[in-house]
């Protein structure tokens, strides 16, 4: 259930159900921290060690993505539904699309 409830009325309680999860954040250059421009950003949940994708984007120019997740959406054929405790993994990688400019980081868990 949703409620809309004005600003100005601050004794007022909201009820709502949160269905999807925004995640953000920013990619940059290991060594520079520049931002990477056109880096696709893929989000997955994993269940029953399985990695299943749900979402993706493109990093702007300034190097920020956003990432809508569902509470459940549809994986060939079947409805997927995000539990409490499901890992979501998050991965980046240059699209090789041009102008990228990204560079493979040399293991480092800082990019």
């Amino acid at each position: 259930m949703r409620k809309c409830i004005p600003k100005c009325n601050p004794e007022c309680d909201i009820e709502a159900n949160v269905k999807d999860l925004v995640i953000y954040g920013r990619i940059t250059e290991c060594a520079t921290d520049e931002p990477i421009v056109g880096a696709i950003v893929k989000g997955f949940v994993v269940q029953d060690c399985e990695e299943i994708p749900i979402t993706h984007s493109y990093s702007g120019c300034d190097g920020r993505y956003l990432l809508n997740i569902p509470q459940a959406f549809e994986h060939e054929g079947r409805v997927i539904t995000i539990k409490p405790g499901d890992e979501l993994l998050i991965n980046a990688n240059c699209s090789g699309l041009p102008p990228v400019p990204c560079h493979t980081c040399q293991n480092d868990c800082t990019c």
